[in-house]
Formats: C-alpha cells, sequence, structure tokens
C-alpha cells in the first residue's frame, strides 16, 4: 500500500497510507455513485472534496474509515483529533486538506481517468480554505 506524506497549510504533515479494500472499496463505490450524476468538464475532484468536507455525512464517515492509519503530526486522524486541547484548532482549519488528500489517495487509484497521479496536490491546492 502506496504512503504518501503531505505538508498542510498549518505547517504540520498529514502521512496517509492507502487504505485496506475493506474500507475504501466503499468509499469507492460511494464516489462512482456520485460521478454518474457529474457532467462532463465538470470539476469532479472540487465537488467531491465539498461533499466529503460539508454536504455528506456518510461520504465524510467513509473517508474517515480510511484514515484509520493516517497520522496527523504524529497523532491518529480520527474525528475526536478536532477536539485535542493541544492541536484541534490547527486541526479544524486543517480539515479540508485531511479530507482531500485522504478522500483522493483512496479513491483514485479505482478511477485512474478521473484522477491523475498529480491530481491530489492539485485538488489539495484547490480546496476551500
Amino acid at each position: 500500500m502506496k504512503t504518501i506524506e503531505h505538508k498542510l497549510r498549518s505547517g504540520r504533515t498529514l502521512t496517509a497510507t492507502t487504505a485496506p479494500i475493506k474500507f475504501a472499496l466503499p468509499l469507492a463505490q460511494a464516489v462512482g455513485k456520485l460521478m454518474i450524476n457529474w457532467r462532463k468538464g465538470e470539476d469532479v475532484e472540487a465537488g467531491l472534496i465539498g461533499l466529503m468536507l460539508f454536504a455528506d455525512e456518510g461520504l465524510r464517515k467513509l473517508v474517515f474509515d480510511c484514515a484509520a492509519s493516517a497520522m496527523y503530526d504524529g497523532r491518529k486522524v480520527t474525528i475526536e483529533l478536532l477536539d485535542d486541547a493541544k492541536i484541534g484548532d490547527d486541526a479544524r482549519g486543517d480539515l479540508p486538506e485531511i479530507i482531500s488528500v485522504i478522500g483522493l489517495h483512496n479513491v483514485a487509484s479505482f478511477f485512474p481517468q478521473a484522477f491523475s497521479a498529480s491530481s491530489v496536490p492539485q485538488a489539495v491546492a484547490d480546496a476551500p480554505k
């Protein structure tokens, strides 16, 4: 499984490893169902980031399932991380990037035509702030 390291806007580091298939496949299936409704030329990546972060709690849960082995500055990525007294504010500010990196990292291999190898860093750069 592939591991990536990403420097977040806050300066903290996110390390994400491709999730086991039992977590990645349900996320890919959910994303695939959503992609059917996108029209050619629409920004699939930006749409997914918005859905994963703001619109679809089920999709966000699937991303957090895939985050089981991800680390945020040496701490496990969980929803509880956002309430951590020492880093919670930074983690909340980094949430769009955290979700983007983990979500896209785990679905890109299922949809090679929709997501290029370089799409994760670009999608993260374009993520909502």
